[in-house]
């Protein structure tokens, strides 16, 4: 007897895959290190030991998930310490918001941004 398994593609599980690839493309290599131009139109940029990084929270501080020459692991580990519990599920809630797959339904979301605080 043949048995099938359909497997759901699940659109945040595919935006968590990228994002960990793309992180892990980041991971530190050690004291040769160079790096690429670094710009940026909306956060400011910090110099620290002669390498430039986004201040993507904008504390004027380089923190751990900011560090490109961080691991990829203890990047996402301290951006979920920063995160609250509404930020988690916003993340969660990116790929499975309501629409058609080009644009977002605005008046469905408006529950989720205006009642829920969660965009």
């Amino acid at each position: 007897m043949e048995t099938t398994m359909k497997l759901k593609i699940n659109k945040t599980a595919i935006a968590a895959a990228a994002a960990a690839v793309v992180l892990a493309a980041c991971i530190g290599g050690g004291d040769d290190m160079t790096q690429a131009k670094l710009s940026s139109t909306s956060a400011a940029t910090l110099r620290v030991d002669g390498f430039d990084f986004k201040d993507l929270n904008r504390n004027g501080a380089l923190d751990t998930y900011e560090d490109w020459r961080r691991s990829a692991q203890e990047r996402a580990d301290n951006l979920l310490s920063q995160m609250t519990l509404a930020e988690k599920a916003g993340v969660m809630l990116h790929g499975t918001m309501q629409g058609t797959s080009k644009v977002m339904d605005a008046t469905a979301m408006k529950t989720y941004v205006s009642d829920y605080g969660i965009n």
